[in-house]
């Protein structure tokens, strides 16, 4: 009876937190695919111009 909200919360707090790890995840790899197309971008530029 008493341990069973604690549990309800338990589970919603990691859910949460899972949420929050998944969202960061998504902001890193997000991050590094837009560094790579920058770098691709810059390489090309540069292979451009020294052509």
């Amino acid at each position: 009876f008493l341990s069973l909200p604690r549990e309800e919360r338990t589970k919603l707090y990691l859910y949460e937190e899972m949420q929050r790890a998944r969202q960061e995840n998504n902001n890193k790899r997000e991050a590094r695919m837009r560094k790579q197309e920058e770098l691709k971008l810059k390489e090309g530029r540069m292979v451009k111009n020294h052509g």
